[in-house]
């Protein structure tokens, strides 16, 4: 997974418009499913059971889901990409959960609730319990990234400027 691509610019407002533009198109054509929390937010993505069954019978092996998690204030917290293959005999095959790359993001607010430092953490986790590493974060690294905010009086009438994501 390489989510310097995910980072580079400011996913912060984009990875929402992303997510769901992947998640419509991911449903296009109805063999998708979105499952959205109280607040209307996309919390999975994945294979609707109809086309999970019929990767079943078709003798495919594996499909990928969306989790997202959300902070208090509403921004995406968890991105966990999670791989599931097949286990059982063919005439008793299932899906089993294997493995995820997980983004984990940290922010830091200021006093007037705007983020302004972002930790950004990757790994891959894997769920085979036969592996050493089973249920570790491995290719673990973190990177950090500031938002750049000016503030102005009530009495100011200039818009204020686009923020700026960069690495520190």
């Amino acid at each position: 997974m390489n989510s310097s691509i995910l980072f580079k610019n400011s996913i912060f407002r984009l990875d929402k418009l992303s997510l769901i533009k992947e998640a419509v198109r991911f449903t296009d054509d109805g063999a998708g499913e979105i499952k959205t929390d109280d607040l209307g937010r996309i919390i999975r993505i994945r294979p609707s059971q109809k086309k999970l069954n019929q990767l079943l019978s078709d003798g495919n092996n594996s499909y990928k889901a969306t989790h997202l998690e959300y902070d208090t204030t509403g921004n995406i917290a968890k991105i966990v990409y999670s791989r599931y293959f097949t286990s059982g005999s063919r005439q008793n095959r299932k899906w089993k959960h294997i493995e995820d790359d997980v983004i984990k993001i940290d922010y830091t607010y200021d006093s007037y609730g705007n983020w302004t430092m972002a930790k950004i953490t990757t790994f891959h986790q894997s769920w085979e319990k036969y592996l050493s590493s089973y249920g570790k974060e491995t290719n673990k690294e973190e990177s950090y990234y500031i938002r750049e905010i000016s503030y102005y009086s009530d009495n100011d009438k200039t818009p204020p400027t686009s923020f700026v994501v960069k690495e520190e």
